[in-house]
């Protein structure tokens, strides 16, 4: 299990940080009086503005952690993972600007084209160049990196990645005529990148073999192999990659001059490649009490026994799983705009795709031993090992055709008074058939004799699911005066699914019926604003969520696998935003949700415990912005936040020495979230010589508590499960300085400092305090502007 809380809250931190710093610069730039149309370059046909900036950054790990982390290299990673900087020259920005001057030899009107973040880990660009009332061409390009360098650990599955995404939309239009206009547009997604993942092939078939009457005549399962299984798990390199290319062809017609409508269409085609190997030959063993080297026997060798237990090599031999995937889909759209009067509009959207992933496949080879079960908790016997071969090859082929509908009225009933409303209709239907063949056997190492007869077996599933959807939502706005505005409304939700799956022809007919449970949901709504004096506006909000399940449309009872009913939540604001006396701005919002839900998919034993997920959030936030002199002001922000999550998880692995497990299966506990977060940011600003640009500022968040990932792994008898925390606690702190000084109107030089420091607390068990780190940043930029 992972958790990304702290990932977030440093994005929203530092993206606060740098939207500030951006604004800085570009107080920087066009500190300089904008240059007017007679002064900028250009020939007769067109004037032209130039603008860059440029720099070096040098960032340097000063302090790694401390004593709890004495290694440069994880705080160097975790530095950039949060900071996302990297060394060397940068060209951090460009634009470009070009606008005709009105001789009839101009190609084109205006051309823009805008850079940032070249080499960073966020990259964007974009590029517009259109001719009025002729065409008009767009492109919009962005690039995200994101990684994690760093294996947390091998029970919470919180590992490396390494990604881009990457991100083009393209359109040409043309206007034929003023009542025409034709549309190519271009739209593609890619994903590169590689992660590692814990897997633990020996499950998939070790337990079961022999154990399934239709393909071998035996009904029980292999108990020599026991849980022992679970155990073994390794981590996998698992590359993915996958790219969207998308083409359409849209036109836009007006037939009135109130209606207009656009029909378009076109083509998607999607491919994914995703291929598990082991990381290296490391990562098929596991370092266990006696520190014995190439020795693997996972959770049951009792790796963080105090006393030295029995090792066994149970080494994964060889494994590979390679899993490809392509689908095409054709689409079909329609939208048409009307304004019937001037206090009524008319929207309605419709949408068909039909998307085929004829020819996927997936392959796969396992090859490894694997204890038979020891006595008590010292782990397996090495003399009743089992070498197990297994062999997978899967096709898919699926059909998933979509149909989306809506239809918007609003209208003015009285200058006062509007109603609106929505209604939204969603039709899915899905088709797959995959047939898949298994290979497997096992060896008795000790005997070399055949353990469990040898099978190659053929699977089949077929699933037909047509999920019918519907949404109306429905509200009134009034604004009684011009200083109150009064939303309310209410929403109306009801899916209807029929699922049907079969396996080898037969049906499970409790899953099937559960899964085509009916749901409906009621959420009233509303919001208001209030400005009973200038200086100050009040608003505020409150929705209340209630959807139920039915079976057959006659009852709410819920009493196996799947459990939806209810799920009730509660989402409430109230703030203020005021102007006490010139020159000062303060704002204050509370956010708060409650939400109650019956758990989904929890196998039967457990569902007699009524297990439920918890979701509570309250936040208290508050800004102030000061203007201290005309040229000199301080913006600061906060905010307490509050979480409680808790979900009842079942895993497939590890073992529990609970007495009285809390839903009555060991291998089901509690994962839960319990933080309190603190953050701060604020600001200083000074322009007081004219030229010289100067901005002072502190970034903090901290928080105590973190997600609590109890996996029920047994540390050594009598000592409870391994409790490991993730995302905290912790404390984060940025401090940064940065001066900027024009050295003419078209020219201006920049430094920035910038101190960043993180510290985990590590007075807990097994807790991962490899995260520290103390770094500083220099840059020097330069921005020129034409």
């Amino acid at each position: 299990m992972k958790n990304n809380n702290q990932s977030s809250r440093l994005t929203i931190s530092i993206r606060t940080t740098l939207a500030v710093l951006a604004t800085f610069a570009a107080l920087a730039v066009t500190g300089t009086p904008v240059l007017a149309q007679d002064e900028t370059t250009g020939s007769d046909t067109y004037d032209w503005n130039l603008g860059f900036s440029a720099g070096y950054l040098s960032g340097m790990e000063s302090q790694p952690g401390g004593s709890s982390n004495p290694s440069d290299y994880w705080a160097q990673q975790r530095y950039y993972e949060a900071m996302n900087y990297r060394n060397g020259l940068r060209l951090n920005s460009f634009s470009l600007f070009g606008e005709s001057t009105g001789k009839k030899e101009a190609f084109m009107d205006q051309l823009m084209l805008n850079v940032d973040g070249i080499g960073d880990p966020y990259t964007t660009a974009s590029f517009r160049m259109r001719s009025f009332n002729s065409f008009d061409i767009k492109v919009d390009y962005k690039n995200m990196k994101y990684f994690m360098n760093r294996d947390d650990s091998i029970y919470t599955g919180l590992h490396k990645w390494n990604y881009t995404r990457e991100f083009l939309n393209t359109s040409i239009a043309y206007d034929v005529s003023d009542q025409v206009k034709l549309t190519m547009l271009y739209n593609w997604t890619g994903h590169s990148g590689d992660y590692t993942m814990t897997v633990s092939p020996l499950i998939d078939e070790a337990e079961a073999v022999g154990g399934d009457s239709k393909k071998t005549g035996n009904d029980t399962a292999d108990g020599s192999f026991g849980s022992y299984a679970r155990g073994n798990f390794y981590w996998m390199s698992s590359p993915k990659n996958d790219q969207s290319n998308e083409y359409l062809l849209q036109g836009t017609f007006k037939v009135a001059t109130n209606t207009a409508f656009t029909i378009g269409g076109g083509f998607r085609r999607f491919t994914q490649d995703i291929n598990y190997t082991p990381v290296n030959d490391t990562s098929l063993t596991y370092l266990r009490a006696l520190f014995a080297p190439n020795s693997f026997s996972g959770i049951y060798a009792n790796p963080f026994a105090k006393v030295a237990t029995t090792s066994t090599n149970n080494p994964l031999l060889a494994y590979s799983w390679d899993d490809n995937r392509k689908s095409n889909t054709p689409i079909v759209y329609f939208e048409a705009v009307s304004r019937p009067s001037d206090k009524m509009s008319v929207t309605a959207n419709l949408r068909y795709e039909n998307t085929t992933t004829d020819g996927s496949t997936i392959k796969g080879n396992m090859l490894g031993y694997m204890p038979t079960a020891g006595a008590g908790l010292i782990g397996p016997s090495s003399s009743g090992r089992r070498l197990i071969t297994d062999t997978t090859i899967a096709s898919n082929n699926n059909s998933f055709k979509s149909l989306i509908g809506s239809l918007t009225l609003s209208g003015h009933v009285t200058d006062e008074l509007t109603l609106t409303g929505l209604y939204r209709y969603t039709n899915t239907d899905l088709t797959s058939i995959g047939t898949l063949n298994a290979g497997v056997g096992t060896t008795d190492s000790a005997s070399n004799t055949i353990f469990r007869s040898l099978y190659n077996a053929d699977f089949k599933t077929e699933i037909n699911s047509t999920v019918t959807q519907h949404f109306v939502e429905g509200f009134i706005n009034y604004a009684p005066i011009n200083t109150l505005n009064l939303r309310a409304g209410l929403q109306y939700t009801a899916r209807n699914p029929d699922y049907n799956r079969l396996d080898d022809d037969s049906s499970n007919l409790l899953i099937n019926a559960n899964l085509s449970r009916q749901q409906k949901g009621i959420t009233p709504f509303v919001n208001f604003w209030f400005r009973p004096i200038h200086e100050l506006k009040i608003s505020g909000s409150y929705s209340h969520s209630d959807i139920k399940s039915y079976m057959h449309g006659t009852t709410t009872q819920v009493d196996n696998t799947i459990r939806i009913d209810p799920e009730k939540t509660d989402k409430y604001s109230l703030g203020f935003d005021a102007n006490p006396v010139k020159d000062l701005r303060i704002g204050f919002q509370f956010k708060g949700v409650f939400g109650m839900t019956d758990l989904l998919s929890m196998i039967p034993i457990v569902e007699t415990f009524d297990p439920r997920l918890t979701n509570k959030m309250a936040s208290f936030s508050g800004s102030i912005g000061y203007s201290i002199t005309k040229k000199t002001s301080i913006v600061a922000s906060g905010e307490y936040r509050t979480n409680y999550f808790s979900i009842p998880v079942s895993y497939t692995r590890g073992q529990g020495d609970d007495p009285a497990p809390p839903y009555g299966d060991t291998l089901t506990i509690d994962d839960a979230q319990r933080t309190i977060d603190r953050s701060l940011d604020a600001t200083l600003l000074v322009n007081e010589i004219e030229k010289l640009h100067i901005l002072v500022g502190f970034s903090m968040i901290r928080s105590t508590g973190g997600s609590i990932v109890t996996i029920d792994v047994t540390p050594g008898p009598g000592q409870g499960p391994d409790l490991v925390r993730v995302g905290g606690p912790y404390t984060w702190n940025l401090f940064h300085a940065q001066a900027s000084y024009d050295l003419s109107k078209n020219l201006s030089i920049m430094a920035d400092y910038q101190l960043a420091m993180q510290k985990e607390d590590g007075d807990y068990p097994y807790t991962n305090v490899m995260n520290n780190y103390k770094a500083s940043l220099i840059r020097g930029s330069l921005y020129f502007r034409l």
